[in-house]
């Protein structure tokens, strides 16, 4: 028997979609976006009246994929029956990594870095490297 739920006055069975409707909807609404995204490149292109490389290097291309959320155990956080006894899963302490390699916003943050990475320079407290924080260090403590 599957559950029913009223919506709007109508009595409807509600079941799960199947994987292969998921898929289909993911990339559906994936192309969407693509499409959608070079469009308004492509409008900004061509107002600003910039170079045809400049427009293949930001455009998003047609084979890609969404984002992938996986996660890293921080095991400096959690205790050591953490992984000795079967613990509910909500009080393991992760550290959650979104992988966006290959997705429609990739070039897009690209191009937020490259505008933004310039400023940083102008920012006290921001060390590029490892040699310039032993220089700041050495500075400071001397």
């Amino acid at each position: 028997i599957l559950p029913t739920r009223k919506v709007r006055g109508q009595t409807v069975t509600v079941t799960e979609p199947t994987s292969i409707q998921n898929s289909q909807l993911i990339k559906r609404m994936t192309t969407q976006l693509v499409d959608s995204s070079n469009q308004l490149w492509k409008k900004v292109w061509t107002q600003r009246g910039l170079d045809d490389d400049y427009f293949r290097q930001i455009r998003v291309p047609d084979h890609v994929s969404l984002p992938v959320l996986y996660v890293l155990i921080k095991t400096h956080k959690n205790s050591p029956e953490c992984f000795r006894n079967t613990i509910p899963l909500e009080q393991v302490k992760v550290r959650p990594i979104i992988s966006c390699v290959h997705s429609p916003t990739e070039r897009l943050s690209w191009l937020v870095t490259t505008i933004l990475k310039p400023l940083l320079k102008e920012i006290p407290s921001h060390l590029g490297n490892l040699f310039e924080h032993l220089c700041y260090d050495l500075i400071f403590y001397l």
